[in-house]
């Protein structure tokens, strides 16, 4: 039992009032009790997170060491405690504070009837003795009249707070609180203000608080999984936020200061494939059944859903499965699988670009390549080193790469640098890169990898042979789109300084390993021509001296000499093709593909023609092309052209003026793709 010293004793020295200020204040007894208790009534799990003593402790750094005291505390700031208590489970200091107002209510209702009871006022303060007895029942003893509050003269048991001391804090019959409702991250109930009642729960809370939607969205909310989290203030921080249960009261959170109720529901789950396959189709689709999808409006219908029932029919026409009632069969996920198969192998995605220019030294002076070695060349002694590693040179050499994409590959992993590289390598000076000659190069790839693409995707750099913005090279990719037969050609080009975005950009580092510690020169042509060219002195020049020549056929033969001393037996570019062929990429040998020939690209030109026959290939000006009507309806209704693309498509209508064709890809994805951007008249 705690001795408590009377208040009223003047006696004492100075020394022992010193004394008494450094001597720590005695923890109330009925406080200890009433941890201990409150634990005792935790789970056992959360039992083992309480520590009497320490949280005794915290109490006493916060000055608390009477009921009265934590009771003055929980009522002006909750929080402060839960703190303070930390890390002890939340659910302990709602327990404490139930327990506090619970054991002082009962303490003042029996201090009240005391007064008229003596048998009241021994049972209220809980010892035999007629002493405290009297002091329970705050009778005028002068130890008691003259003792501090809440002090326990003579018993340790819990006392009858003074008179003064406000009762604890209880819920009003009515209470607001404010109730917000989400669905996953996305609010669906603004914040409201709603009216709760004592015997409130969460679950009627949110009922009420989604009592103005309709009846459909109702019952579509309460097969959702919900949430309950409780804040102190509409910011909804972490650190102020405690989890509630839809069974509890919504005044038990409100009691601890947390007015600000959220409901989360879980987003409503996606409908899963019908079992784990490897099937291209189930991979694609996320179906698992052969029957078509319905709706009551086709237009709900999924681009999915329009795409599967595109690949049953088909599938019907072809043959490809049965379906009826009488046989009871229908199309198996093996027949749409080896259709799908068939299709993917349809779409072609190529990256273009040229290399940088190889200097070509003139007969007799050879000239380095420029690609700076990744090791040190090993040579006999007997060999003499000849190469200029830089000198005046007038002839070069444009390797042009191509990288045929495995579509396959690049939609699994997401990696489209993954195979086939494909390398013209052409005279910069009579053979220079142009928008037609590149389509005609890219149509002979193309065509070598699928004889009927439907879908064409190419990528370029933004030089002048394939700047998007161009007249030329958007007929380029007319004629490339006519020469194919493809639905779709889309030409897609990166932003300036963005060029490593092209992925063909990563592979011409190991056409830099073929060209390591080599030194090119041209043939010698016959001397006519050699004394012809004798004093002109850069590219530019040797086209204008061949231009020069006013009869035809010696015209023909000055570019025949030239080409020779390149393209001849034994001439830097059979070096280069050599070289070249004996790398691999991607497990892939190299495949050297021969330049466009002048017929070649005038077949081009003949494509273009055929839409409208005004044209000629050196109309390629915006203002040129606008004079050309039946021209511009064709690039009105088959292409979008824009800063950084330009896709030509068949148009679908059976009946097009231009002769385009039917479509082979599915409508629906024809829709995705290119209708409904027409529609909507926006650009990609």
């Amino acid at each position: 039992m705690a001795n408590v010293q009377d208040s009223s004793n003047d006696n004492s020295s100075d020394d022992d009032d010193d004394d008494e200020d450094e001597e720590e204040d005695p923890m109330e007894e009925s406080l200890v009790n009433l941890v201990g208790n409150t634990i005792k009534e935790l789970a056992p799990a959360a039992q083992v997170l309480c520590r009497k003593q320490i949280i005794l402790s915290k109490l006493g750094r916060m000055g608390i060491f009477r009921v009265v005291d934590l009771q003055t505390i929980m009522d002006a700031d909750i929080q402060m405690v839960v703190a303070a208590l930390s890390p002890t489970p939340l659910l302990f200091a709602f327990k404490l504070k139930q327990a506090v107002t619970a054991l002082l209510a009962g303490a003042e209702r029996q201090s009240t009837s005391s007064q008229f009871s003596p048998a009241g006022a021994a049972s209220t303060g809980g010892a035999a003795s007629t002493a405290g007895a009297a002091s329970t029942a705050g009778a005028t003893s002068p130890a008691n009249a003259t003792s501090p509050a809440g002090t326990t003269p003579g018993s340790g048991a819990f006392q009858t707070p003074p008179i003064n001391v406000a009762p604890a804090a209880t819920p009003s019959p009515s209470t607001s609180v404010i109730a917000t409702v989400k669905i996953g991250p996305q609010t669906y109930i603004g914040a409201h203000q709603f009216t709760v009642t004592v015997t409130t729960s969460f679950a009627e809370l949110l009922r009420l608080a989604i009592s103005g939607k309709s009846e459909v969205d109702r019952a579509k909310l309460e097969g959702l999984p919900v949430k309950v989290e409780t804040f102190t203030g509409p910011q909804h921080l972490s650190t102020h936020k405690a989890d509630a249960s839809l069974s509890a009261l919504v005044t038990d959170s409100i009691s601890l200061g947390y007015r600000h109720i959220v409901f989360t529901h879980a987003l409503p789950a996606q409908k899963p494939a019908a079992r784990p396959s490897n099937s291209a189709f189930e991979r694609m689709m996320g179906l698992g059944l052969p029957d078509r999808e319905t709706a009551a409006d086709e237009a709900e219908l999924s681009f999915d859903q329009r795409l599967y029932n595109w690949l049953v029919d088909v599938c019907e026409e072809q043959g490809l499965g049965v379906r009826g009632d009488e046989k009871k069969e229908s199309i198996s996920t093996g027949d749409i699988e080896r259709y799908l198969t068939a299709t993917l192998e349809r779409i072609v995605r190529v990256s273009n670009d040229d290399k940088c220019k190889v200097p070509t030294g003139e007969p007799g002076n050879p000239v380095g390549t420029n690609v700076r070695p990744m090791a040190a060349g090993v040579a006999l002694k007997s060999v003499r080193l000849l190469a200029m590693d830089h000198s005046w040179h007038r002839a070069s050499i444009t390797p042009t790469v191509t990288l045929l994409s495995d579509v396959a590959h690049g939609f699994e992993t997401g990696n489209w640098r993954h195979g086939q590289l494909v390398v013209s390598i052409k005279d910069s000076v009579l053979e220079p890169s142009s928008a037609f000659r590149n389509a005609a190069e890219l149509a002979t790839t193309v065509l070598a990898a699928c004889a009927k693409p439907i879908i064409l995707d190419k990528r370029t750099d933004g030089g002048p042979e394939q700047n998007t913005t161009f007249g030329s090279v958007q007929l380029a990719d007319v004629a490339l789109w006519k020469k194919t037969g493809a639905d779709l050609c889309i030409h897609q080009r990166p932003a300036a300084d963005n060029s490593w975005i092209n992925e063909v950009e990563g592979c011409m580092p190991l056409l830099n390993l073929g060209m390591q510690h080599q030194a090119t020169e041209r043939l010698r042509m016959d001397p006519k021509f050699e004394d012809l060219f004798a004093n002109e002195g850069s590219m530019s020049a040797v086209r204008a001296k061949i231009d020069s020549i006013e009869d035809a056929s010696e015209r023909q033969a000055a570019e025949a000499a030239w080409l020779a001393s390149l393209h001849g037996s034994g001439g830097p570019i059979e070096l280069l093709q050599q070289r070249f062929g004996r790398l691999v990429y991607t497990d892939r040998t190299l495949k050297i593909q021969p330049v466009a020939t002048s017929a070649e690209i005038a077949a081009m030109h003949a494509l273009v023609s055929g839409i409208d026959a005004s044209w000629r290939p050196e109309m390629t000006t915006k203002p040129a092309l606008l004079k050309l009507e039946k021209l511009q309806r064709f690039l009105e209704k088959h292409t979008i052209r824009d800063k950084y693309i330009v896709c030509v498509f068949k148009c679908g209508d059976p009946d097009c003026e231009f002769g385009c064709g039917p479509l082979r890809m599915p409508r629906a994805a024809f829709d995705e793709l290119i209708g409904n951007r027409l529609k909507a008249k926006c650009k990609i």
